[in-house]
């Protein structure tokens, strides 16, 4: 069984991380009081690791300044990279963004749906967030240096992970007084976890692979292909149903990715219940 490192395992991704793959059997390292800057320390503990799980990172758009973002996110990266090459580490694994193609604040612009990993990805100038720009950067970084050092790397676009929502307004959108922001970009645990398992184990034959990941449908209340015709008629649509429009075919091709569908029955009894809640709310209010 693989031996695997993980930075950044007290944030919400390696909070989600850690429990799964110590449950699947792997010998996991990931002391959360690492400091990725102390490089000498952080190789040694590489050292005899097969892959590097790199979570450690500002995991949000608006948290920081637009300094803080290039230290930690892109100069880390380039830091923690580093070590793996002088530990001889044999995989890397990056957590990448769907904010890459200017989802956060309404900035992407599809060339299709569903959107693959090669749509167009706006720059600082056209709205993209520092966030998404260091994501970027990463990505490029490692593209280039991944063949040099030996190191197979992937690259996951995360969005929404093991949240089961999307932060749009629903009604709003009906209303067509805003745009989705995400593109009903998300990820159960559950498909998250059967993906990250599929990197860890399958070799691709290149040294760099970056990937979209998602479910593969979006939840049966929204009209995907009516918000299509609303919002991006003129954009060439390839979905079909609910599916949701970013796409997940390249991991399905060169993974062999099978992502569950949502189980509607477990979506139904919340939604019936929260209104029995709210039912039962009004009538306390208002005596009805």
């Amino acid at each position: 069984m693989k031996k695997i490192l993980v930075t950044g395992g007290s944030g919400e991704i390696g909070r989600n991380t850690i429990p799964f793959l110590r449950k699947e059997g792997y010998d996991i390292a990931a002391n959360f009081e690492d400091d990725i800057w102390d490089t000498e320390r952080l190789t040694g503990r590489m050292k005899g690791e097969d892959v590097v799980i790199h979570l450690a990172a500002i995991p949000h758009p608006h948290m920081a300044g637009s300094k803080d973002y290039w230290l930690l996110n892109y100069e880390g990266t380039k830091t923690v990279f580093e070590c793996a090459k002088r530990a001889a580490v044999k995989k890397f694994v990056f957590p990448s963004s769907g904010c890459v193609y200017g989802f956060w604040g309404n900035h992407a612009k599809p060339d299709k749906f569903p959107i693959s990993e090669e749509n167009y990805k706006p720059s600082i100038e056209e709205g993209l967030t520092i966030y998404g720009a260091t994501k970027i950067a990463c990505e490029e970084y490692l593209k280039e240096e991944s063949e040099k050092a030996g190191i197979r790397t992937i690259a996951l676009r995360l969005e929404n992970v093991g949240t089961g929502v999307w932060r749009e307004n629903i009604k709003d959108m009906y209303k067509g007084t805003c745009k989705l922001y995400h593109f009903f970009a998300s990820v159960s645990s559950e498909n998250y976890h059967q993906m990250l398992k599929l990197v860890i184990e399958r070799d691709l034959d290149g040294f760099f692979e970056v990937f979209n990941v998602g479910d593969e449908y979006v939840h049966p209340s929204i009209d995907v292909q009516q918000m299509i015709r609303r919002y991006w008629p003129e954009v060439p649509n390839y979905t079909k149903g609910n599916e949701a429009l970013y796409s997940i075919e390249k991991a399905k091709k060169l993974l062999g990715y099978k992502p569950g569908k949502p189980n509607i029955d477990i979506h139904r009894r919340i939604y019936q219940y929260s209104r029995r809640r709210l039912f039962k709310l009004a009538k306390l209010i208002t005596g009805k």
